[in-house]
């Protein structure tokens, strides 16, 4: 396992095949991709996006899921 310390709050470490960030040596999970289903007609209202924040909040995700749509199991 390879480190980098970034300060006394940040570290980056490569685990396995993937870099993790930590803060205070606790593992920083969050949202790394958002799965998409856009119809084709409606692909033109997402060519202005700049981030995956821009498109969760058009597309009404919260935290624990899209808004509307239940979760399946």
């Amino acid at each position: 396992m390879e480190q980098f310390k970034i300060n006394d709050y940040l570290t980056i470490k490569l685990e396995e095949y993937s870099t993790n960030i930590y803060v205070k040596n606790q593992l920083f999970r969050q949202c790394r991709f958002l799965m998409l289903n856009i119809p084709v007609e409606e692909a033109g209202q997402f060519v202005e996006i700049d981030s995956i924040d821009e498109v969760a909040d058009k597309l009404g995700w919260a935290y624990d899921g899209q808004i509307g749509v239940e979760k399946v199991n």
